[in-house]
């Protein structure tokens, strides 16, 4: 009877145990999982897909990881470097001037200060640190806002394994049936992870999903810790082929890709301004008057940060401050000066019915896809070149082609010139969430030819993906 009476009380207190735990697990994971019991445990089925918010979550949680890491590991001063690691003040005191391996081995970052958060990516000066984890300060006026981070050099490091695990989103893999650098499957590609962070992360990989599947489990881990909920955790992966479908009408595309003499003629001055301002640049005799024309308040030139990047202070030589800085179209143009009225003067006899180029950033997704190929990633993969993450190109345009009284601007343009002037009204390297993707779609030769003749046609894409899911199954 003794023992009837202790097995009962044990199976209701087990009961009791099993309900409370699904409750508690409910209150923590009920908005990202479904959540139901089976005969070991508790299976955890996530709701959706792993989408871009879900695995920019991991990348930034590593990145930030591996910043606070090269940071440490290479600052000058040793003061400042303890900064990085979570230490009392007693600590702090008795490990001044140790060897920092040593010390990262023994010591945890300390990655909850918020002021070196705040500062780890916009402190110019702890910029040289991190190269080649971030793009840097002088390229990113270059590129849209997701193209700050270079994660083919960022890797998770599984503390249940201890393997390598690259963080690379290829989602360029969208674009590999694009048939131009500017068509509707490239544009879904180069702005897929701005606009819709709720949408599948695309491009995975086996190792992205094995890296990713470790970080959850142990942030899984931490939470259950935290709650005071003891279980063994395991996650298995689901995949499943679907599609992306997007399309744009017909009558959407003649007034997207139409142009008027107001907007061309805008176009045209910009150009021209532009020239203008390059060549008074490189022309002027006095350097800080010539400096004025470059935009160095937004990426202020710094002769230490640049000296801790590349070797040594570039001074005010001219060419090299160029490729780090746009132009700056605020700074007034003093024409009464007589150099500068002078120099107006030999511009425009040069330029004076001549094509003239246009400049813009090109970035075509089918060529980054390659550039981004899947490899066996290790420590020596640091070490490879890489290309950049854009194309500087150009196309000629001429100022004096177009006079106000024509009706139709389209029937003047060559392709490449209508090409050069999309370019400069929609630049895709200013995207953001609130843009509409479809500025960006630019026509292929054949359809501006048809745009000419004023028979489009509607474009339909359905691009084949693989999106994952995962359930975590929780034992007793």
């Amino acid at each position: 009877m003794k023992i009837k009476t202790l097995l009962f009380i044990f199976f209701h207190t087990t009961l009791y145990s099993h309900a409370q735990s699904l409750e508690g697990l409910k209150s923590v994971f009920g908005t990202e999982f479904n959540i139901q019991t089976n005969e070991r445990g508790f299976e955890l089925q996530k709701k959706d897909f792993i989408s871009i918010k879900d695995y920019q979550l991991y990348q930034n949680d590593v990145r930030d990881s591996v910043a606070f890491e090269l940071i440490f590991l290479n600052i000058e001063s040793d003061i400042d470097a303890l900064n990085y690691l979570d230490l009392t003040n007693h600590e702090r005191k008795i490990i001044i001037g140790s060897d920092r391996k040593k010390l990262r081995n023994e010591y945890s970052l300390n990655r909850n200060d918020e002021n070196l958060r705040r500062d780890l990516y916009q402190n110019k000066l702890l910029e040289p640190l991190l190269i080649p984890l971030i793009v840097p300060f002088w390229k990113r006026q270059l590129q849209s806002a997701p193209y700050t981070f270079d994660d083919r050099n960022v890797f998770y490091s599984s503390p249940e394994n201890k393997e390598l695990y690259s963080i690379l989103l290829n989602h360029w893999k969208i674009a590999q049936t694009s048939q131009h650098p500017n068509d509707l499957i490239n544009v879904i590609a180069k702005t897929h992870l701005a606009f819709n962070v709720d949408a599948p992360a695309v491009g995975l990989s086996s190792q992205n999903i094995d890296g990713y599947f470790s970080w959850k489990k142990e942030r899984i881990a931490a939470i259950l810790k935290t709650n005071g909920i003891p279980l063994e955790i395991r996650i298995e992966g689901v995949e499943e082929n679907t599609n992306l479908d997007y399309s744009i009408q017909r009558v959407d595309l003649i007034k997207q890709w139409g142009i008027s003499y107001k907007d061309y003629q805008s176009f045209l001055n910009h150009v021209e301004d532009s020239l203008l301002r390059e060549y008074l640049f490189f022309n002027i005799t006095n350097d800080k008057e010539a400096f004025r024309y470059l935009d160095d308040e937004k990426y202020p030139f710094d002769f230490f940060y640049f000296s801790q990047l590349h070797g040594e202070p570039f001074g005010f030589d001219r060419t090299r401050n160029r490729s780090y800085h746009n132009l700056n179209y605020t700074s007034r143009i003093h024409k009464k000066t007589p150099e500068v009225k002078n120099l107006i003067k030999k511009f425009y006899n040069e330029v004076k019915n001549e094509e003239i180029p246009h400049i813009f950033i090109e970035v075509d997704a089918k060529k980054q896809m390659l550039n981004y190929t899947d490899v066996e990633y290790s420590n020596d993969y640091y070490h490879l070149k890489r290309d950049d993450l854009y194309t500087l190109d150009s196309i000629k345009v001429n100022p004096s082609k177009i006079t106000e009284n024509e009706a139709d601007i389209l029937l003047l343009l060559t392709y490449k010139e209508a090409l050069a002037f999309y370019h400069w009204k929609y630049p895709i390297k200013k995207s953001s969430n609130k843009n509409d993707w479809k500025e960006f779609v630019f026509p292929s030769q054949e359809e501006f030819i048809l745009l000419k003749e004023g028979t489009v046609n509607d474009i339909n894409v359905s691009i084949p993906i693989k999106t994952f899911s995962y359930k975590v199954l929780l034992n007793n």
